[in-house]
């Protein structure tokens, strides 16, 4: 294992926090749950070198991420659509799940 220039109980603390946040997030509207989730994962895995949880864990995992946010878009969009929302509305509400939550102040 090699030194690191962080703490790595410091490192724990932000992988939970990360994951905390996420799961939030998942109920939360604003914060984006899946990839901070998947982030505070991938983070916790790092912290280890990869021997507890391993690449091959993390792409299933990152698949499983993915998968999850397109069905996070193809909802906001369907709900758009349910509601009798014009079509671009709907093209609205399913770009506005792709793009950072930072620019959504502007």
């Amino acid at each position: 294992m090699k030194a690191r220039a962080v703490d790595p109980a410091l490192l724990w603390i932000a992988a939970t926090l990360l994951v905390a946040l996420g799961v939030a997030g998942v109920v939360v509207p604003g914060l984006p749950g899946i990839p901070l989730v998947f982030v505070g994962l991938v983070l916790g895995a790092w912290i280890d070198d990869f021997d507890y949880v391993g690449r091959t864990t993390l792409l299933v995992i990152g698949v499983l991420a993915l998968c999850g946010a397109g069905v996070e878009i193809v909802a906001s969009a369907l709900g758009a659509k349910r509601v009798g929302a014009h079509r671009r509305a709907i093209v609205g509400a399913a770009a506005s799940r792709t793009r950072p939550r930072a620019a959504e102040g502007r």
